[in-house]
């Protein structure tokens, strides 16, 4: 009886430190948005280790959310010019995708008439690092001047996908 009192207690400590924020999403039509972080590059510079983007389906349509791998860093530390593909993950009704909150990501992909309604999590492990607002980043993090969408790319195939699976 006393350890299942310990455990609730262990739990009840663990909630207290995280902190959530949502938002309800549907799409009107496919229209890939374009790479994207969902906090400013100040924020996740002092606080990424803490934060984290949850994604799940709200119906048996699931969702789909394009994503981008980190560009490596060269042996001289500089990072590469190279372009990346992004990739499009399919995730089912009654799973989550969680990722890191520096992951370049986006959405806008309408796969049946229902929106693909979803639901875009944001999670911070330790209660500081929640900022008040979220604000969608468009820009590389070492030079702002440059879009994301210069060097972080569709798939070759995205638009044969979308013609195909998405409306």
């Amino acid at each position: 009886d006393n350890d299942d009192h310990s455990i609730t207690e262990q739990t009840t400590e663990k909630k207290k430190k995280l902190s959530y924020l949502g938002s309800y999403l549907k799409t009107g039509s496919t229209i890939p948005q374009p790479p994207h972080v969902d906090f400013n590059w100040k924020t996740l510079s002092e606080h990424s280790q803490h934060l984290s983007l949850g994604f799940f389906p709200l119906t048996s349509a699931g969702m789909f959310l394009q994503i981008w791998s980190p560009i490596v860093s060269s042996e001289s530390g500089k990072k590469k010019r190279k372009k990346q593909e992004g990739i499009v993950v399919y995730i089912p009704l009654g799973k989550m995708l969680i990722l890191p909150a520096d992951t370049i990501h986006g959405g806008g992909f309408k796969s049946h008439t229902n929106g693909n309604l979803r639901f875009h999590l944001y999670v911070a492990t330790k209660q500081s690092a929640m900022p008040q607002f979220q604000s969608n980043t468009y820009t590389l993090r070492e030079d702002r001047r440059y879009d994301l969408s210069e060097q972080y790319i569709n798939p070759i195939h995205l638009e044969e996908l979308v013609d195909r699976v998405f409306i």
